[in-house]
């Protein structure tokens, strides 16, 4: 675990603008208005006070203020405190954020709690404190407390990422089922009078979550979460994309921008892709990947009857006649067709599509495409499990319908 932690024992002293750390998500917080003046650092005596008692540290965080006040060491505290199963945990989460978060020069302290005493529940509830280091003592002016189901948020990052020399909180909240967790993700930013949740948008729909926080030039920091895919046979072969927020200034918030998905590894995302181009009118590029999707051996097989190897790359043929069609007319998707044919021969998978692309070929010149893709869409709708349920790969990917099939309308 990383741990972002400075000068909390005898002293808490002015610090440079804190440094990068991974990422997170959620809430608003008042806190006293920032005084012309730095605030004096914290220097609590030093008196070696006893660590507290955990169970309830996650509903009464008054136990934790006079610690710190006290002069008790951050350190001895975490691990206090991770014995007792007090702090919430997470791939990539920090046990604790130490750092100038109101840009006073002084360091403030962030900590989530979860309860200790709930065991039945995936993750236990918990809130987000955040003390301020003010007038020489810590104070909590900071109180995430959850809502109803809800896990104890967890910790992400802490750095400067919007370019006023103060360091932005970045948290979420886990949900986690049998085999997977998402992270509804925020970022508490000072905007001179308070923190506040500067995080628009979603990220609760991205499975099991990588994130990467960086700052950026002209303090336009960014946010990258990228999704490792859901953990279940039935979601699918896996395909990681990355969504990143943006800090945009002159809004005050951070701005997601489009999913990008990770270059291919599963023969299935190139038919994906390749049709998402043809959809979108780039024939070249579908023409391409539809290729590679026949040729390219080092792309990996999902068979997952009646999704099988056999059975996707004779949809791919189905494809390419269209595409010809489409692109030269009658006469090269007729030579397109035979190739189909003689790749496809004895192998029973390929009937419904052999059955598609004998459809579109019975267009005449000139080629009607739109009453073409009505008579693929008419018999893919009365033939669903023949055509479209090998084109089933899990509840995460594409779910073709009728529609899919054929573009144009």
């Amino acid at each position: 675990m990383t741990l972002i932690v400075a000068c909390l024992a005898a002293s808490c002293a002015p610090r440079p603008a804190p440094t990068p750390m991974p990422a997170a998500a959620t809430a608003t917080l008042r806190v006293p208005t920032q005084s012309a003046t730095p605030s004096p650092a914290c220097k609590p005596a030093p008196t070696a006070p006893a660590l507290p008692e955990t169970a309830t540290l996650a509903s009464d965080p008054a136990p934790l203020t006079n610690y710190f006040n006290r002069g008790g060491e951050l350190p001895a505290l975490i691990n206090h405190m991770q014995a007792a199963n007090v702090l919430p945990l997470f791939p990539g989460s920090l046990e604790a954020v130490s750092a100038d978060v109101d840009g006073d020069g002084a360091d403030d302290i962030a900590l989530s709690l979860q309860d200790p005493t709930i065991t039945t529940a995936p993750r236990p509830p918990g809130a987000l404190y955040v003390w301020f280091c003010r007038s020489g003592e810590y104070t909590v002016d900071y109180d995430l407390q959850p809502g109803p189901g809800q896990a104890a948020p967890v910790l992400l990052a802490s750095s400067d990422l919007t370019g006023d020399g103060a360091g932005e909180i970045v948290f979420g909240r886990p949900t986690c089922g049998a085999h997977t967790c998402f992270l509804a993700l925020g970022v508490l930013s000072w905007d001179g009078q308070a923190l506040t949740d500067v995080f628009s948008g979603s990220s609760e729909d991205l499975p099991s979550p990588t994130i990467v926080v960086a700052p950026g030039p002209d303090g336009a920091g960014t946010i990258a979460v990228t999704a490792g895919g859901v953990m279940s046979v039935g979601a699918g072969p896996p395909r990681p994309r990355t969504r990143t927020w943006t800090w945009i200034p002159t809004a005050r918030t951070f701005v997601p921008g489009r999913d990008v998905p990770a270059p291919p590894v599963f023969r299935v995302h190139v038919v994906q892709d390749a049709d998402a181009a043809f959809e979108a009118g780039d024939l070249d590029a579908a023409s391409a990947l539809y290729q590679r999707a026949l040729e390219d051996a080092a792309l990996q097989e999902w068979d997952a009857p009646p999704a099988t190897p056999a059975s996707l790359k004779a949809y791919v043929h189905y494809r390419l006649v269209l595409l010809a069609l489409a692109r030269a007319g009658r006469e090269a998707a007729q030579q397109e067709f035979d190739s189909m044919v003689g790749a496809t021969t004895g192998v029973p998978e390929a009937e419904p599509y052999l059955a598609l692309a004998e459809l579109v070929l019975q267009e005449p010149e000139p080629v009607n495409l739109a009453a073409a893709c009505n008579l693929v869409r008419s018999y893919a709708a009365d033939h669903t499990a023949e055509v479209l349920d090998p084109l089933y790969y899990g509840y995460d990917n594409r779910v073709y319908t009728p529609a899919d099939l054929c573009p144009f309308e």
